[in-house]
């Protein structure tokens, strides 16, 4: 569950990159007609945020099912993805504990259930021995929280059997276990981080309870964001002309060119990629900036244009066919060569295509079309030499 202000936590960044693939993204067919996969964040118990384009975990592919576990038990539930085409199985980490300040990093109560049944048959007397079909009622300041054990999540899937209920910044909370037996166990304290197992039958459990508790064994995690040394930049390209084109129109730490002209179809089909770019990142950081390469375009044409189709980047509508050759130019020289039917293309023949440098006029990133904000967002923090993240 992510708290606050659901704008304020996407500007943070707090919904950046939530998880990553490390599998073959966009790799296999689709049977289905490359139906991505979709992805909501929890906000408050309220309402839910579609992050589908900018989690990362928006895969082409046909998803058959998911299941939850914690596999680097930072607090923040991870998941496997199995898929009815390659590549079949992908796991994939969730971030949000990583991107978060340390002061405001959550961690879940964690609750193993056991049952009480031992035998090979089933019992009227004592629930699975998995604990099966048991409820957990929570309650912490002005949450109200149940969950359910249960053996099947989708498609032949189950998820993680220990049961991690997250309770924000409260600092305990109380629970009652309703066993399918009607059996009740309560626990009246647990505090965050506590793993507390509960046994169905007292006689089980090694104390004077009927649970037991302990804490979490965590696995070794990545480099902290404010400890990382500054990746530098010997063997980068530069571009000084594009840092001067760019100079009028934004001071941002970033900045992405996008080329586009008027009857350009494929520009207008990248215009919800560059309007995710647009909204998640801030101003400050990340600004795109929209040239039309064809000469042909004139400035009414341009105005015409964005009352139209109200297009998210700022439009570089002061250029001039010395400028738009040398723009191509800069694009043919950073831009790889584009082979299409066995032959080379240049990047400058192609829109859209996009040119990314630095406030100092280093190349980040060059590309034929108009990356996700996922993959701009994972580009600029290799970048920043922070991959992991």
């Amino acid at each position: 569950m992510v708290r606050g202000d659901k704008e304020a936590n996407i500007k943070r960044g707090q919904d950046v990159g939530v998880v990553i693939d490390p599998g073959q993204i966009g790799s296999g067919a689709s049977f289905s007609g490359a139906e991505p996969n979709h992805f909501w964040l929890n906000i408050d118990g309220k309402e839910f945020s579609t992050q589908s384009g900018i989690s990362g975990a928006d895969h082409r592919g046909d998803g058959r099912a998911i299941a939850l576990f914690d596999y680097d038990r930072d607090g923040y539930q991870d998941f496997v993805l199995v898929g009815g085409n390659r590549p079949y199985v992908q796991l994939y980490r969730n971030k949000i504990g990583d991107l978060m300040p340390g002061d405001s990093t959550y961690q879940p109560i964690y609750i193993r259930l056991i049952g009480g049944n031992k035998a090979a048959s089933s019992s009227t007397e004592w629930t699975s021995r998995d604990g099966i079909g048991a409820k957990v009622v929570l309650k912490s300041g002005d949450l109200n929280i149940s969950r359910e054990l249960r053996c099947g999540e989708g498609l032949a899937a189950q998820n993680s059997s220990t049961m991690p209920i997250g309770i924000g910044d409260n600092k305990s909370a109380s629970f009652v276990v309703k066993w399918p037996t009607g059996k009740i166990t309560e626990v009246a304290h647990a505090a965050p981080g506590q793993v507390i197992t509960v046994y169905e039958n007292p006689a089980e459990a090694a104390s004077s309870n009927s649970f037991v508790v302990s804490s979490i064994s965590k696995v070794a995690k990545g480099v902290s964001q404010e400890v990382l040394a500054a990746k530098t930049h010997a063997d980068a390209e530069t571009s000084q002309r594009l840092l001067d084109m760019s100079a009028p129109y934004t001071k941002a730490k970033y900045r992405l060119f996008t080329t586009w002209f008027t009857g350009c179809m494929a520009c207008k089909a990248a215009a919800p990629k560059l309007d995710a770019i647009s909204k998640h990142f801030d101003d400050a950081e990340l600004q795109v900036l929209g040239f039309n390469n064809d000469s042909g375009d004139d400035k009414a044409d341009m105005a015409k244009y964005m009352k139209t189709y109200m297009p998210s980047y700022v439009m570089m509508t002061e250029r001039s066919e010395d400028d738009i050759d040398l723009f191509k130019e800069e694009q043919d020289r950073l831009t790889p060569k584009y082979e299409r039917n066995g032959e080379e293309e240049l990047a400058s023949i192609l829109t859209p295509s996009v040119m990314l440098i630095d406030d100092k006029g280093l190349v980040v990133f060059t590309d034929i079309g108009v990356p996700t904000y996922s993959k701009l967002k994972q580009v600029i923090l290799e970048w920043e030499g922070r991959p992991d993240f």
